[in-house]
């Protein structure tokens, strides 16, 4: 399912624009009442190579993990 989901964004640029964004309000928000008065402006989201390059990251990360978890059981 992570994988499909992944392959879907990689290939839909203005999905991958607003799950990033809908990802980072939430933790904007979450910070934002952790730390009053931060700046939160971060750009680059129209920098699509990079935001999927980030996203490959997250999922490898977490198919390692998902397994190491699995192997554990």
């Amino acid at each position: 399912e992570l994988v499909r989901w992944v392959d879907m964004l990689a290939v839909d640029a203005p999905a991958l624009q607003a799950f990033c964004r809908s990802a980072l309000a939430d933790v904007q928000a979450a910070l934002a009442f952790e730390t009053p008065g931060l700046d939160m402006d971060i750009p680059g989201f129209e920098d699509g190579p990079a935001l999927l390059a980030l996203l490959k990251d997250a999922e490898a990360t977490l198919l390692a993990r998902l397994n190491s978890s699995e192997m554990a059981s």
